[in-house]
């Protein structure tokens, strides 16, 4: 078993951009941070692989990144390798009836692969100590002075750490709640959307698909009753593709990749044959909420929180925020615990995170209807152009997030 002192100020489950942010923020600040996840770094994730320029301001304000570019984020997770990651600055979107693009606010397209290693990274140099491949548990509470965590490090027996403070960040798929019983783990089970969708994405190497086919800068988005799915050109002459579909409509046509290969069709978009051979990934039902953030020296923040239908791609956004909004409430909790603090941190998520997550839900169940998406599509964005901005990237998540 990996030595690993017994208690911590912090310890965060998930090393995605919510968990690894907030490693590094807290860090920063002088906490023993303690940040694990069950996957090995750095690792592929089912995303839009698509930054906002809002997500980008988010990453500036975290201190993750000075430049637009984020080239000094990124040579934390590749150093010496002189990241290009491609700018966004275009939308085509594509039903069957037709195809329209639309200017963006500039944005960047990176891997999910590079991005979250390299937040992982400065959390690292931030002074954040970090364990992969591992699993945790966050066990019933019975002191009021501690939260315990049990930790299993890859093959190795469980090992127990406590902390002052345990924040959740594995995303949908995780289950380091699970063993959370009573009233305490009713509240904090997630509750699943009815008809929610599922996510599927792959990433490729494009350097065999024509530069002419699926360009740089653009966003290709086609939108079909039974779900979406959006290409776009990341670093390194990669190809993300990254889908939300009906389960149903999956189940229909066999898979994955033969459900993008329909949409695509049936949008007048090419479907990559390169695709059937990459690794493709998958999520469980992604639209969720819970009926509490945290209970007693517990947080849950980031798409554990809550996540909603990410067609408008602020979903890597989202996370971001959800760390610089709670980590203030997670440091007041280091010093002295205060029930009020799962309050305020709710109300702040509230506020701040979940009317744009409502926006993108609406706009998910508006676009499952072909009439609607058609005449959204060739009729109110083409006549305002404004609109498209909350459609600012791919999305997150929808390969998802």
């Amino acid at each position: 078993m990996t030595d690993i002192d017994q208690h911590w100020q912090v310890v965060i489950i998930g090393a995605g951009p919510a968990g690894a942010t907030c490693a590094f923020l807290l860090a920063k600040s002088g906490k023993k941070v303690l940040l694990v996840d069950r996957a090995t770094f750095p690792r592929a994730k089912v995303c839009g692989s698509c930054l906002s320029h809002k997500t980008i301001e988010a990453l500036q304000r975290a201190g993750l990144s000075e430049r637009a570019d984020l080239t000094d984020l990124l040579d934390a997770g590749a150093p010496g390798k002189n990241i290009d990651t491609p700018a966004i600055k275009n939308i085509k979107l594509c039903t069957a009836g037709g195809a329209t693009t639309l200017p963006l606010r500039t944005g960047r397209s990176v891997s999910r692969e590079l991005l979250d290693w390299a937040i992982v990274k400065r959390a690292q140099a931030a002074g954040a100590v970090f364990i992969p491949a591992c699993s945790a548990s966050v066990l019933p509470s019975e002191n009021a002075d501690y939260r315990t965590v049990t930790l299993t490090i890859g093959s190795d027996a469980l090992k127990t750490v406590r902390a002052d403070c345990a924040v959740i960040a594995d995303g949908i798929n995780g289950q380091s709640l699970a063993q959370l019983s009573g009233e305490e783990g009713r509240r904090l089970a997630p509750v699943i959307a009815r008809g929610s969708r599922i996510g599927a994405g792959t990433v490729i190497d494009g350097r065999e698909v024509s530069p002419t086919l699926y360009q740089n800068g653009t966003i290709y988005m086609a939108v079909h009753k039974s779900g979406y799915v959006g290409i776009v050109r990341l670093e390194d002459e990669k190809i993300d593709l990254g889908a939300a579909f009906d389960l149903d409509f999956v189940r229909a046509c066999g898979s994955p990749q033969a459900a993008a290969r329909k949409i695509l069709e049936s949008c007048n978009l090419e479907y990559p044959e390169q695709l059937d051979s990459g690794h493709w990934l998958g999520t469980a039902p992604f639209t969720r909420k819970r009926k509490t953030l945290g209970a007693r020296r517990l947080f849950v923040i980031g798409d554990a929180a809550s996540y909603g239908e990410p067609f408008t791609g602020e979903g890597i956004g989202w996370a971001i925020n959800s760390a610089l909004l709670a980590v203030p409430h997670i440091l007041a909790a280091t010093v002295k615990w205060e029930d009020r603090l799962v309050s305020l941190w709710q109300k702040d998520h509230k506020q701040h995170l979940a009317g744009g997550q409502q926006t993108s839900r609406q706009l998910g169940a508006l676009l499952r209807t072909s009439e609607l998406t058609n005449r959204l599509i060739d009729s109110v964005l083409v006549k305002i152009p404004g609109l498209s901005q909350i459609l600012s990237t791919q999305p997150e998540g929808s390969i998802r997030r």
